[in-house]
């Protein structure tokens, strides 16, 4: 009797999304921590990109955002777009005191279903 030797499945990647498709689908979400990314735009232009959490607050209905790990970064709005401009306005200012120091690296999202 001849078995072949049984390859072990490769582990599952977490499916990540965006904060901002499932807030508009109406659906929960879990955020993972901060982080900073460089993108270089033009020769003269250093972009920075930081990933927010974004939660609805429950007893104001407000959209409140914060940059896990990067203390000061948050900010509230009414909508996503308020809520970006708010947020794009605080980390601009958090900035101009130098490159934060984060306490943390943005790892991604991941939806978990248990059973009811």
């Amino acid at each position: 009797m001849h078995h072949e030797a049984e390859q072990p499945e490769p582990p599952l990647e977490p499916k990540l999304v965006g904060a901002a498709a499932l807030l508009r689908a109406g659906r929960p979400f879990f955020s993972g921590l901060g982080c900073r990314q460089q993108n270089d735009q033009t020769e003269s232009t250093t972009m920075h990109t930081f990933s927010a959490v974004i939660e609805r607050c429950p007893e104001t209905g407000l959209l409140v955002g914060y940059v896990p790990g990067f203390p000061g970064a948050h900010s509230q709005g009414e909508t996503l777009d308020e809520l970006q401009a708010n947020l794009e306005e605080v980390i601009s200012m958090l900035l101009e005191d130098g490159e934060p120091a984060l306490e943390s690296d943005f790892v991604g999202l991941q939806q978990i279903s248990v059973p009811a």
